[in-house]
């Protein structure tokens, strides 16, 4: 299988957003449904405020999308929530029992937090300015369950990170953020091989920040 890395197109939203909702079924996020989904990939995709960056892995043979990996600077966050506040009001008005998830509070405080102009992962800003600046977060990366299933995973994880990485140079990026969920002991196992460094946490955290230096302090 040869494999290209390219930009983001609309002839591949479909595929991303179903790949997107199997790999978060886990996140409320993913239950707002396919619109959000859309939303969510084409703001990463087409939004330059925050010079974000988009991978798509494609079948060079097939033509057919088996992964993405996305991000952008630092900040990014109050323009994405204000630019999809009319979508997720949209998918309340057809879901409204969502609001008895109990994951509801959980995870849009912060979507609240950043609306009112509040800096993202308060929590770990001290330590993250003791790193090179800018610093940019990998918001999302998912793979089709078919490629993991095959034990393509790793690998195609390999070189998604690879090509972003290549392009965050470009960019004269500083520092690169990756955040997981605390029970994901394969992600996290993942990271502490490739040597990122953790933010200091704690057993009790469900949040963990891990971070890859571009370039010297």
């Amino acid at each position: 299988m040869k494999i290209t890395y390219t930009e983001f197109h609309e002839k591949y939203l479909t595929d991303l957003a179903r790949i997107h909702r199997i790999s978060f079924k886990d996140h409320f996020n993913s239950r707002l449904g396919d619109k959000y989904a859309k939303a969510f990939i084409r703001w990463f995709g087409t939004d330059k405020t925050y010079d974000n960056i988009f991978l798509c892995a494609v079948d060079e043979e097939s033509g057919k999308l088996i992964g993405y990996m996305c991000g952008a600077k630092d900040g990014y966050a109050t323009k994405m929530n204000k630019d999809l506040s009319g979508t997720i009001i949209l998918s309340f008005l057809f879901k409204p029992w969502l609001i008895f998830d109990p994951r509801f509070f959980e995870l849009f405080k912060p979507k609240l937090q950043s609306l009112l102009g509040k800096k993202e992962y308060p929590k770990f800003r001290e330590f993250e300015e003791t790193l090179p600046q800018p610093v940019y977060s990998v918001t999302a990366f998912a793979l089709d369950p078919k490629m993991r299933e095959a034990g393509f995973g790793i690998f195609l994880l390999e070189n998604l990170f690879k090509e972003f990485f290549r392009i965050a140079e470009e960019k004269n990026v500083g520092t690169i953020r990756a955040t997981i969920r605390s029970f994901n002991k394969e992600i996290f196992n993942y990271y502490k091989i490739k040597k990122w460094e953790a933010a200091p946490f704690t057993e009790n955290d469900k949040t963990i920040c891990f971070y890859k230096k571009m370039k010297d302090d």
